[in-house]
């Protein structure tokens, strides 16, 4: 049981790990198993949004092919912010609250099985189990970021 933190905004809601013990970061696991040594995607990507620091000044980046999503999604959420300020037009998710409940994960399923069906709860928070039943897999390997 985590001690209870004060001072915080939504203070019992913070997980436990976090910057102060490096994630939960295992040396031995990052040795041998995974790069990060940080256990789930979840925490992965929690560390890498708090650690980033301060806003970054980008006009000297150099973006390639591969940044691709990353150059879509900046001029998409400046145009939206573009249309707000400007026409007063709101965000489309703004007023979908079900664009927020997409979650990512990867597992190995059986050839022939079609993953957009088979993870259709999973991938929209209705489930917080991997669907191995409906896959017909006695065994699913899935590494998954509730998110």
């Amino acid at each position: 049981m985590k001690e209870t933190r004060g001072g915080q905004v939504f203070a019992d809601w913070w997980p436990v790990a976090d910057m102060a013990n490096d994630f939960l970061m295992d040396r031995e696991v990052q040795k041998s198993l995974t790069y990060t040594g940080i256990p789930t995607i979840r925490l992965q990507d929690a560390a890498m949004i708090v650690s980033m620091g301060p806003i970054y000044d980008r006009s000297e980046e150099h973006l390639g092919t591969t940044d691709q999503m990353v150059i879509a999604t900046r001029r998409k959420l400046i145009k939206a912010a573009k249309q707000l300020r400007d026409q007063g037009i709101k965000p489309p998710a703004s007023e979908r609250a079900t664009a927020y409940r997409a979650r990512s994960c990867s597992a190995v399923i059986p050839t022939g099985v079609n993953w957009i069906d088979a993870f259709a709860d999973w991938h929209t928070g209705r489930t917080t189990t991997p669907p191995a039943e409906a896959l017909g897999a006695e065994e699913l390997k899935t590494e998954a970021a509730f998110g």
